[in-house]
């Protein structure tokens, strides 16, 4: 017989974004998941993606990759959205 709380221990955590309408199209994200976000230039995919891994980090360890920025462009637009005068905790 399985218990039920032995059946919990394999499903995958679930985390709310903090955009209501965008956790509603998505149901949030899940642990493990590749979530790639696709648009034309210009449109806001680097600062959506900037603020939501910023936002995750605090849940749980997230890793963020860009393939149109290099890494110091990447830690410079942290650094502008959120005021960081060092950037040694990124």
């Amino acid at each position: 017989m399985i218990k039920i709380t032995e059946l919990n221990l394999n499903i995958p955590k679930n985390y709310n974004l903090y955009l209501p309408k965008l956790n509603d199209i998505t149901n949030g994200v899940n642990e493990g998941e590749l979530v790639i976000i696709a648009a034309r230039p210009g449109c806001g995919k680097t600062s959506l993606m900037v603020h939501l891994s910023a936002y995750l980090q605090l849940i749980d360890k997230t890793e963020f990759y860009s393939l149109e920025m290099t890494n110091s462009e990447l830690l410079l637009r942290f650094k502008k959205l959120f005021k960081i005068n060092k950037l040694t905790n990124l």
